[in-house]
């Protein structure tokens, strides 16, 4: 029995020792992953910061103003580090965007909207009724009054506001998309809005010629007590005067939205045209910093990479703008690094999408 004890108290030595060293195994395995992520978080750290500051990102354009960009970072284990850069380039695209566009619409908006709200509530007025409340069932049923009505059923189908006021739309939004993108400064952007908004009064001024005539040959109608050949023919002559007095609003409002949208379209090719060289100019700066500066990532692991994300300067669709994604080899930074090969092969190297 005294054997068997001392042998028992040598194995459970043995087995409690091998647990031991198991554990501290572990715990130092565990302790060299959290070293080795403290490592990587300030390598990650440095890193953004270069990149913040050679890419000028750290400006301001005056002391209250915020950053020009941002760069912020994070390390996914076993596939290497993510950075997420916010750039002037995003922010300028953005500017330019429909939502903005679309605020600043809003402004030109409220300026005009009285005048159009009036617009329509006068020209709806222009109806098929006899004065003094009279229906168009007793303008029908006298044959004295049959020219008369015929000369109000033409009336009501001149409807020369509608094609005005989308010509003057028209004009009103590429004004604004103009003074917007700065195409146009505020003075020229606001002597066009006197301009749409004198368009606008002409054209008040004539619903309320047509309204004074319709008025004048329901009342004339409303008390003939024989129908006269020499009517039609007067009242004719007035329609085709008012008519003809529209014209010239009617084209000045066209041709003031063809203008101004010829010039919102050139403004817009030639603001992405730029956009699109400014990002390319980017990009070849951003890779000659990562191939100069590198080295602040030695501590990642040989095969995991460097994920780009550009924040808002991938494809954009009708529903959303995606991101710009540049996904880059260690082994790859190394040899730009070293000189083996350019920050030119380095971009050419990357896989670069949009998502």
């Amino acid at each position: 029995m005294r054997i068997w004890s001392v042998r028992n108290r040598q194995m459970t030595v043995r087995l409690l020792g091998g647990a031991g060293l198991c554990l501290f195994m572990g715990t130092a395995i565990a302790q060299d992953a959290d070293a080795q992520i403290d490592e990587l978080r300030k390598s990650v750290d440095i890193f953004a910061g270069v990149l913040r500051e050679a890419l000028g990102l750290n400006n301001r354009a005056g002391i209250f103003s915020p950053l020009n960009g941002s760069v912020q970072g994070l390390y996914l284990a076993e596939q290497g580090v993510m950075l997420e850069l916010v750039t002037p380039l995003s922010n300028t695209r953005s500017f330019y965007g429909v939502q903005s566009l679309s605020s600043s619409l809003q402004e030109l908006s409220g300026q005009l909207s009285s005048l159009a709200a009036t617009q329509t509530m006068r020209l709806q007025r222009i109806e098929l009724n006899g004065p003094g409340g009279a229906s168009d069932s007793t303008v029908q049923a006298d044959p004295a009054q049959a020219p008369y009505r015929a000369l109000l059923e033409r009336l009501a189908r001149i409807d020369f506001s509608a094609e005005i006021e989308t010509s003057l739309r028209t004009a009103a939004e590429a004004a604004s998309s103009l003074n917007l993108s700065g195409h146009i400064d505020r003075a020229a952007y606001e002597a066009l809005v006197q301009e749409m908004s004198e368009l606008r009064q002409q054209m008040s001024e004539q619903a309320l010629a047509f309204q004074s005539l319709r008025n004048r040959i329901g009342e004339e109608g409303a008390a003939a007590q024989a129908a006269d050949p020499t009517v039609t023919s007067r009242w004719q002559s007035e329609i085709d005067a008012l008519q003809r007095s529209i014209e010239p609003i009617r084209e000045a409002a066209r041709l003031k939205a063809q203008e101004l949208r010829e010039q919102s379209e050139q403004s817009r090719l030639a603001r992405e045209e730029q956009w699109r060289r400014d990002l390319v100019t980017f990009e070849v700066n951003l890779y000659k910093v990562v191939c100069d500066y590198s080295a602040a990532l030695r501590p990642l692991p040989e095969e995991e990479h460097l994920t780009l994300v550009l924040k808002g300067l991938g494809e954009e669709t009708d529903i959303r703008r995606e991101d710009r994604i540049h996904v880059l080899q260690k082994t790859d930074m190394q040899r730009c690094l070293l000189g083996e090969i350019t920050s030119e092969q380095l971009q050419n190297s990357a896989r670069i999408y949009s998502y």
